[in-house]
């Protein structure tokens, strides 16, 4: 998905209107979904612990869930085409150019903060 932002003709502030309209309804839908099935499980008092299967149900983070990476790409996808569209309003402050050059980094940020943060956990 991120290949796919990256590739957006930049020009046109249209696709970072229709992309986060998608983020923030598939978030809102996944979300939703999750808490209807979580209410109507506890309704019928049904223990997760015996029953793998409602695990797929839940947007948590821990464990992922299919319905976490559902709702957390889509989120993150609403806030990346408002932010751009944001930039496109008016030029960077150059207050601003650290951040851009911190949005490069991504990934690396990204896989930073993984093994720093299990590394703490296990740590404790």
């Amino acid at each position: 998905m991120g290949m796919l932002l990256g590739r957006l003709d930049r020009t046109d502030r249209f696709n970072y209107r229709r992309w986060a309209t998608v983020g923030v309804l598939v978030c809102a839908v996944t979300e939703v979904l999750s808490a209807t099935y979580m209410a109507w499980i506890e309704q019928h008092n049904w223990e997760i612990e015996g029953n793998w299967w409602i695990v797929f149900f839940r947007s948590e983070a821990f464990p992922v869930t299919p319905l976490f990476i559902f709702s957390s790409g889509a989120g993150a996808l609403a806030v990346i085409s408002l932010c751009r569209q944001a930039m496109r309003r008016r030029a960077p402050a150059r207050c601003l150019a650290p951040l851009l050059s911190f949005g490069r980094l991504s990934l690396t940020f990204y896989v930073t903060h993984l093994i720093f943060g299990f590394s703490f956990i296990q740590w404790i």
